[in-house]
């Protein structure tokens, strides 16, 4: 039997989840108190950040080294860097292993998860495992990024647009901690140049036949 969830004496289970919402506030007073506060603290460690970015696990080179993808916003002057541990047609050599899910943290940070859990063989693939078509994409970024591509900048200035899409092929920052920055707080709190119109990096021009 499928049980009613029931708050203050109302039964929310047919309830709107705005109106649970609105329910739970009042069953619980302190919570948006608390959400308040921890948006208030995101936003003031989001000011102090004179930088953001995030790198990615690849996969291992076929002598099982560790291959990253990474990037950084500069906030002064809103230039972008993306760049590589190695060339990534090393991922491609007899030997190399390919990450087989999406592993990313902070810059300087490391990640929590051993090489081998990481690259290990999964009955079911997930589908932000690591393939050739993402390290192709991923170069294509790198590529748009040197090249200043002007939807993706203005007057050298990386779009939000842009590096929300960087952001989310590497490293966003969602999911660490209310209270520490990510690609959303930074938007909020920098200031980027108004975004372009939408492109997709896809369709700038064919893959590189070469990583």
């Amino acid at each position: 039997m499928q049980s009613s969830i029931h708050t203050i004496g109302i039964n929310t289970r047919f309830t709107s989840s705005k109106q649970r919402n609105a329910i739970l506030k009042v069953a619980n007073p302190n919570e948006e108190k608390k959400i308040e506060m921890e948006q208030s603290t995101l936003k003031e460690n989001t000011d102090k950040l004179s930088e953001f970015g995030g790198k990615r696990f690849l996969g291992l080179t076929p002598k099982g080294k560790e291959v990253f993808a990474k990037y950084k916003v500069n906030r002064d002057d809103l230039s972008l860097t993306v760049s590589f541990t190695h060339e990534l047609s090393i991922l491609l050599k007899e030997g190399a292993l390919l990450a087989n899910d999406h592993y990313s943290c902070g810059l300087n940070e490391h990640l929590n998860k051993a090489n081998s859990f990481m690259i290990r063989k999964l009955k079911k693939p997930r589908s932000r495992k690591v393939t050739i078509q993402t390290l192709r994409w991923l170069k294509r970024l790198q590529l748009l990024t040197e090249m200043q591509y002007h939807e993706a900048f203005d007057k050298d200035k990386v779009t939000y647009n842009f590096l929300r899409e960087i952001g989310s092929q590497i490293h966003t920052g969602f999911g660490i901690s209310n209270i520490k920055p990510n690609l959303t707080s930074i938007g909020n709190v920098w200031k980027f140049p108004k975004n372009r119109t939408y492109f997709n990096p896809e369709e700038t021009w064919k893959y590189p036949d070469e990583l």
